[in-house]
């Protein structure tokens, strides 16, 4: 017993070589960093400066003028937060950097309410009323067209209230994207020289951040929505963006996102000769990205919400879809190089 147990700690501890084979990971480390993540970032956060200056100019003087230079910029935001989500770790993790701007669909009970009483708390990591999809909600749902939501904002009792909550969410926005923004000019020597394979080394930072973050999407942009989740009872106004029906766009910019960390592995695959019935996995991988691509792009800029009300079956296989990319990235590429997956599923996501 003693012998077998040190045997198995042996394994636990020194992960095999056919894993590393010698596969220089600082460089791609590197790489991911200056290629991939700190662009995001700085993209991202080019875009909130702006929204900032945007809804600035928008409480202080509101009109139709400002309040379309303020929808513009929101969807610029919205967009390119797609390309930083996945990196929930690090400095992200640090101010809660997912939940805080995307949890949704938005609470617009507790919304009002926050508006109503002049009191909120945007430090809750699991609330539903700030964020982006707040703003999506203020900008685009707050009444029946644009006349009315600027006057929510212009001239209504408790436009000043609107006013200061609009003031109030993109502030907490800006705040926690400056500091993961400025936070990674230190981290990203840190992560870069993380290297190994074992429990919060940069590389199991990595896969299981993109793979939770594959799966939250999965289940929460469509599986939810489209009633996949929900024993087949779709619930359309629970998509992301719903108010501005922006929802296709944002997905296929997370699809794309998805990729693009994909295929900085796709090197260390083939390194160590990854292959799944002897197909190299990331040949695998690659193609199902593309069909996955290819049915998302024929949704065009038609909101999710539309596509489930009338092509149900459409969404149904792009679901399908997405979820059999869950096997090849969550369970085949870890295992080839020896990452466990650490996070915790949620129950309700049976597949």
């Amino acid at each position: 017993m003693t012998l077998l147990l040190a045997m198995a700690c042996g394994i636990d501890e020194e992960p095999s070589t056919d894993c590393i084979q010698g596969f220089d990971q600082k460089a791609m480390f590197e790489n991911m960093a200056t290629a991939i993540i700190l662009p995001a970032y700085s993209q991202l956060k080019n875009q909130v400066d702006q929204l900032s200056i945007k809804g600035e100019a928008f409480t202080t003087n509101p009109s139709e003028a400002t309040l379309l230079d303020l929808r513009s910029n929101f969807i610029a935001a919205y967009e390119q937060w797609q390309y930083a989500a996945p990196f929930e770790f690090g400095p992200a993790m640090d101010v809660f950097l997912r939940n805080s701007l995307n949890n949704f669909p938005v609470n617009v009970g507790q919304l009002e309410n926050n508006i109503a009483t002049g009191s909120w708390n945007f430090d809750a990591p699991d609330e539903y009323d700030k964020g982006l999809p707040a703003l999506d909600y203020l900008l685009y749902g707050i009444a029946n067209d644009d006349a009315e939501i600027l006057a929510a904002f212009k001239e209504a009792p408790d436009a000043q209230k609107h006013r200061d909550y609009l003031t109030a969410l993109i502030a907490d926005i800006k705040t926690r994207v400056d500091k993961t923004t400025q936070a990674w000019e230190a981290y990203e020597t840190t992560f870069t020289a993380n290297t190994g394979t074992a429990d919060g080394t940069s590389l199991s930072l990595i896969i299981n951040s993109f793979n939770e973050h594959y799966e939250l999407s999965k289940r929460e942009k469509i599986g939810f929505p489209s009633g996949a989740l929900t024993s087949g009872f779709p619930n359309p106004e629970a998509v992301e963006a719903y108010y501005s029906g922006h929802s296709s766009i944002l997905l296929r910019k997370t699809l794309e996102a998805s990729e693009t960390i994909s295929s900085q592995l796709k090197n260390y695959l083939d390194q160590v000769n990854a292959e799944k019935n002897g197909t190299p996995l990331s040949s695998l991988v690659k193609t199902q990205y593309q069909e996955i691509r290819t049915l998302a792009d024929s949704f065009g800029s038609t909101s999710l919400s539309e596509i489930i009300a009338t092509d149900i079956e459409k969404v149904n296989s792009l679901y399908q879809l997405i979820s059999d990319q869950v096997v090849l990235i969550k369970t085949d590429l870890p295992s080839v190089l020896c990452v466990s997956i650490t996070y915790i599923d949620n129950p309700s996501d049976s597949d």
